[in-house]
């Protein structure tokens, strides 16, 4: 099947598994500047930031699977920044 769809991506929302959601949703609040767009009980929450939104779901990857993140040095999310030097130390505090 080859089929091209022209349009344009508008937005892309990473969905990232945290184990703690409370503690990422006030990471990424305190220290990058996000805000909280919603929250869907105990599990589900979207934050934004400069018309960029990240979602956080709550779960517990296995063993195996944070080993082999760490081992081949996987990457969930990319964020470019302007003055990343002022960035750096903001959040390293």
């Amino acid at each position: 099947m080859n089929v091209v769809i022209s349009s344009t991506i508008k937005s892309m929302s990473p969905q990232l598994i945290v184990t703690d959601l409370d503690n990422s949703v006030e990471f990424y609040k305190k220290m990058l500047g996000f805000n909280i767009s919603f929250r869907y009980e105990d599990f589900y929450a979207g934050i934004i930031k400069d018309g960029f939104y990240v979602h956080f779901k709550s779960g517990k990857p296995s063993v195996e699977e944070r080993k082999n993140k760490r081992n081949n040095e996987d990457l969930d999310i990319i964020f470019s920044v302007d003055h990343k030097q002022g960035f750096c130390r903001t959040i390293q505090g």
